[in-house]
């Protein structure tokens, strides 16, 4: 198991326990993180109603891509949060696609 900014311990037989959480103001969000072969499926929540999803994976480390825009937001503060899920994994091949999911 591996720390997230050293305070919460990752468990990967329950990926959902593991989330980061930010407030912001606006209408839209664009996502972007880091992407990697630990890496798995994340689901993005505004005020707790689930709103898009993304696959984290990447056979090589890439430090920021983008990922996701959420749009269509009320303009207030709004509370958006991502975690972890257990989805099907893909193994991908050299090209980048995928050779089958489990």
């Amino acid at each position: 198991m591996r720390s997230i900014h050293g305070q919460k311990k990752v468990d990967p037989a329950h990926p959902e326990a593991t989330y980061y959480e930010v407030k912001f103001t606006g209408h839209k969000i664009d996502i972007y993180s880091g992407k990697n072969r630990m890496m798995g499926k994340v689901k993005y929540l505004i005020d707790g109603e689930e709103k898009a999803e993304g696959d984290l994976y990447n056979a090589t480390n890439i430090n920021s891509t983008f990922i996701t825009t959420i749009s269509d937001l009320e303009e207030k503060r709004t509370h958006i949060k991502s975690g972890g899920y257990r989805g099907k994994k893909c193994i991908r091949n050299r090209f980048g696609h995928s050779d089958r999911c489990r």
